[in-house]
């Protein structure tokens, strides 16, 4: 979330390089921890499936997407 009021189309996709190079790394360092042998049993993770990473990626998507739409009503209901 880039804006708690303003829409993520309006504030823009890639305007904030140290943002999205901290999402970038975040994800990665996610994903190492659940993919590489060593750090699955120090962190206590199991390795995913296709359909769990596709839940994962899906429900990430949809939280976007929840969030953009509860902020169009909140600015909509504000001007009303």
């Amino acid at each position: 979330m880039k804006s708690v009021h303003q829409s993520l189309f309006t504030v823009g996709f890639f305007r904030n390089r140290t943002f999205n190079w901290a999402i970038l790394l975040s994800g990665l360092l996610l994903a190492v921890t659940i993919l590489v042998p060593g750090f699955n049993g120090l962190f206590h993770v199991t390795e995913l499936d296709g359909f769990q990473w596709a839940t994962v990626l899906g429900a990430g998507v949809a939280m976007i997407v929840i969030v953009e739409v509860v902020k169009f009503c909140q600015r909509h209901l504000k001007k009303g």
